[in-house]
């Protein structure tokens, strides 16, 4: 008897994507696929259709969105599973020490949003003076 070997697709944001791979190579993972969506920190969540385009894209056999205001609360995907996170920091640290360093005042960055600052800080709304 052969052998059943599953493909697996993670959709994230495209803030996260750089990390994934680099953790799904550390760990040795093969069959797995990794696309991400556009970032929407702090925007309005992807739409049904976005959603749907993405999860057209992969060939695997289960598909996984991960996120959290992304997704929007009540998004469901056809044939795909949504994993909803308080904050996309959960999926990098401790969710207790994000949350901690939140409380204290501190900036957490990814280092996806780190590599187009100067766009992300031009879409971020501008205090009245």
């Amino acid at each position: 008897m052969g052998t059943l070997l599953m493909t697996l697709c993670f959709i994230i944001c495209e803030h996260l994507h750089a990390d994934m791979i680099a953790a799904v190579q550390a760990q040795g993972l093969t069959d797995i696929e990794i696309l991400s969506f556009p970032a929407r920190c702090g925007g309005p969540p992807l739409t049904i259709e976005e959603l749907s385009e993405l999860a057209g894209q992969s060939k695997a056999e289960v598909k996984e969105f991960i996120g959290c205001g992304c997704l929007g609360p009540d998004i469901h995907v056809p044939d795909c599973r949504i994993r909803r996170l308080d904050q996309c920091f959960h999926l990098l640290i401790s969710p207790t020490l994000a949350d901690s360093l939140q409380r204290s005042g501190a900036c957490l960055l990814t280092s996806g949003w780190l590599t187009c600052w100067r766009e992300e800080l031009q879409e971020l709304p501008t205090s009245p003076a």
